[in-house]
């Protein structure tokens, strides 16, 4: 365990600063900004990694935690279209993988980039 009680944690993947919420619209998956976090996009999405075993983070865990990331990983580079990305979408407390459009745009994106998307006329 690292000092203090704290543990270092690694991520592969998003910076995780933003957070997604998840739309189905005309057959495609869309995930888009939002302070829900209800869909987890990435490059491939990925769990966390410890740098260090604990008790509530074990060997079992921690290979486990890797060969999901692995076949998270094989998935991703097998996406049916270029356009595509896999995400997990949290529905009823459980994750689902899915593969999801990106450009969506949403209330919760910075107002220029709504305008822009809506083609509003600027003052």
């Amino acid at each position: 365990m690292a000092g203090s009680g704290e543990i270092k944690l690694q991520q592969n993947g998003t910076s995780g600063k933003s957070k997604y919420a998840w739309r189905y619209i005309g057959g495609k998956m869309n995930c888009y900004k939002s302070p829900k976090g209800t869909c987890v996009i990435g490059k491939p999405p990925s769990l966390w990694e410890a740098e260090e075993l604990t008790e509530f983070h074990d060997v079992t865990l921690a290979q486990a935690t890797r060969e999901i990331n692995a076949v998270l990983k094989r998935l991703a580079a097998q996406k049916p279209d270029a356009t595509n990305n896999l995400s997990l979408i949290l529905f009823q407390n459980r994750h689902f993988l899915v593969w999801t459009t990106p450009g969506t745009i949403g209330p919760d994106d910075k107002d220029e980039d709504v305008a822009r998307a809506l083609r509003l006329k600027r003052k």
